[in-house]
């Protein structure tokens, strides 16, 4: 998902996230189990983490981590902050109700 979303928008780095916000396993991953993938022009790396708590504290932890990935991975002095939006979307089984 990174690579290609740094290839659509023409991007110097992108982040992918995907996993198990919970409270109940998702396809046999358990809640809290959350894969980040951060690219850049020569590096890519990938990551597991797993975040305790309800799922509104493991979207928190991992919008930060995420951000912090993407930040580690920009080449010093070239990463400008403009602005910052995280937004939530609904789990799956609340949404259309």
């Amino acid at each position: 998902m990174a690579v290609g979303v740094r290839s659509l928008l023409d991007a110097d780095l992108a982040v992918a996230v995907t996993g198990a916000v919970g409270p109940d396993p998702q396809m046999d991953h358990a809640p809290g189990s959350v894969w980040f993938c951060v690219t850049a022009e020569t590096t890519r790396s990938a990551t597991h983490c797993r975040f305790d708590g309800p799922p509104e504290e493991v979207i928190d932890r991992t919008a930060e981590y995420a951000l912090r990935h993407l930040l580690g991975a920009s080449p010093a002095g070239r990463l400008r902050t403009v602005g910052c939006r995280i937004h939530r979307t609904r789990p799956r089984s609340d949404r259309g109700r």
